[in-house]
């Protein structure tokens, strides 16, 4: 007699979460038979290879939920016909940019057409949200399993960078990031996709889009030339350059600025994108907006001043009511922001107001708030990271 073998014994949220897994798996994958021979697989493949289309349809079923309009089919045949150009496909939404890019990506990685893809955002948390359907796609689709064999790598398989087994590999860049020493073996960059560049904030300064894009329209001649590697050399001198050379102000900048009192230095009110230096100044922003949605209290909102200050601006934080002003114009829409007033308040309070704490013998001593070791730990953890960007 066999004796049945040992359960483990889940507790109820273990067995619920179990469940959804489950459920979510059988959901998304389409039936395949197991036992098919390999030569019928092979076949398969081929055809479908041969025909982008029914490639998509039965490898993206969940996504290929209707047949695909003309503009779908002509980008694609445009794309797939040019392996060195440059496209932009000005489509409004739901008109599937994102999902049509990511179908015609994957078809040329599991075909060995492209080996090393970039997928840029205006925020490196942006570019993964936007890569994971890539990686869940290569990783969950029981087809391609079948057709293609397991894609995930052990040790090279994370949300933000990932390599397939079919050789391609993945990364996520967010806009003022690095992309040098991209590499996948030998080769550079050969597919890189843009998606979601220019924030609502970007937006609204029509000087800082013409830079944004200018700084990423070089690869077009470096995918015209078959080096995309160009583009990273390009970017490697801006970033040498950005600590010699100041950028100019803005003309909105230029417009915004005003006086505090008769006799006092000019008191900017402007966003504090134009005081950060052009090349990096959306990564900062983006830093700074994550950190003020964690840090809810006046001290902490008002530490970055202390930092940026010291950083290369393009132009000096010249006292606290500038940076209260600069923040409340550049974060309208974060809740957690404290007022102008506050923050102003808080920057005095931080620099100039001595208060008692203990040392590490138990004694008594007399400093500023900004000199105790709490704060001067996130100092520190500020320094390192917006260093690191500018």
């Amino acid at each position: 007699m066999i004796s049945p073998s040992r359960k483990t014994k889940l507790n109820p949220r273990q067995a619920r979460q179990k469940w959804e897994e489950f459920f979510s798996t059988f959901m998304s994958n389409a039936e395949v038979d197991v036992n098919e021979p390999e030569e019928k697989r092979i076949k398969r493949r081929k055809r479908l290879e041969a025909n982008p289309e029914e490639w998509f349809a039965y490898y993206f079923h969940r996504y290929c939920r209707c047949s695909p309009a003309d503009f779908h089919r002509k980008a694609t045949r445009r794309l797939l016909k040019n392996p060195n150009c440059y496209e932009v496909r000005a489509w409004s939404r739901e008109l599937a940019k994102s999902a049509r890019s990511m179908m015609e990506i994957c078809y040329l990685a599991l075909t060995g057409q492209v080996r090393n893809v970039l997928l840029v955002s205006n925020s490196y948390d942006n570019a993964c949200r936007l890569l994971l359907p890539f990686k869940n796609q290569l990783e969950n689709d029981l087809r391609i399993q079948m057709d293609y064999g397991p894609q995930p790598i052990e040790g090279k398989w994370e949300d933000g960078e990932f390599t397939a087994r079919c050789g391609c590999a993945f990364r996520a860049i967010g806009a003022g990031q690095s992309p040098r020493g991209t590499r996948n073996g030998e080769t550079r960059p050969d597919f890189i996709l843009i998606d979601d560049l220019d924030t609502d904030e970007a937006c609204r300064n029509p000087d800082r889009i013409k830079q944004t894009w200018e700084h990423y329209f070089t690869m077009e001649k470096a995918n015209k030339d078959g080096n995309t590697g160009e583009w990273a050399l390009q970017d490697a001198m801006k970033d040498i350059d950005a600590k010699t050379e100041t950028a100019p102000l803005t003309e909105a900048a230029k417009e915004n600025v005003q006086h505090l009192t008769p006799g006092r230095k000019k008191s900017k009110a402007c966003p504090l994108i134009d005081y950060l230096p052009a090349d990096s100044g959306e990564a900062v922003i983006s830093y700074i907006r994550s950190y003020v949605t964690t840090h809810q209290s006046a001290m902490l909102q008002a530490l970055p001043y202390f930092v940026l200050k010291e950083m290369p601006l393009r132009l000096p934080l010249l006292n606290g009511v500038e940076y209260a002003t600069a923040m409340t114009r550049q974060f309208p829409d974060v809740s957690e922001l404290l007022s102008e007033h506050s923050l102003r308040q808080a920057v005095g309070k931080l620099a100039g107001t001595e208060t008692q704490l203990l040392d590490k013998d138990g004694k008594k001593q007399i400093c500023r708030y900004i000199e105790s070791d709490a704060n001067q730990r996130i100092l520190e953890q500020l320094r390192n990271d917006i260093g690191k960007i500018i």
